[in-house]
């Protein structure tokens, strides 16, 4: 049997040079942000209605392009909700608020 010679014997790969990544300057109003947003719904106060025996109330959080509701809380003035809504997304823009009829 031949024997090998060194050089075959221990072949290694040539060594590579480290890459470093270069990041860009960020420009904070170009990257996007996540947000996470709780809508905690708790109470209605003061709520008027022309006939009382008909009063129910809800309320409709609108956060971009989705809508979450409350239970429908009836014949009460001042409905206790006490409902928590969740929600994840890129630059996350609250609209408005609905209480049952009128708008916030």
């Amino acid at each position: 049997m031949r024997a090998r010679s060194p050089e075959k014997r221990c072949r290694q790969k040539p060594a590579r040079q480290p890459t470093y990544r270069i990041e860009a300057e960020r420009n904070p109003e170009t990257t996007p942000q996540y947000f996470q947003i709780s809508v905690n719904v708790l109470e209605a106060r003061k709520l008027t209605w022309t006939n009382p025996n008909s009063a129910n109330s809800y309320v409709i959080v609108v956060l971009g392009k989705k809508k979450h509701r409350t239970g429908v809380r009836r014949n009460m003035e001042e409905p206790c909700y006490r409902e928590l809504f969740g929600h994840t997304k890129e630059r996350l823009v609250c609209k408005h608020v609905n209480f049952g009829n009128s708008r916030i």
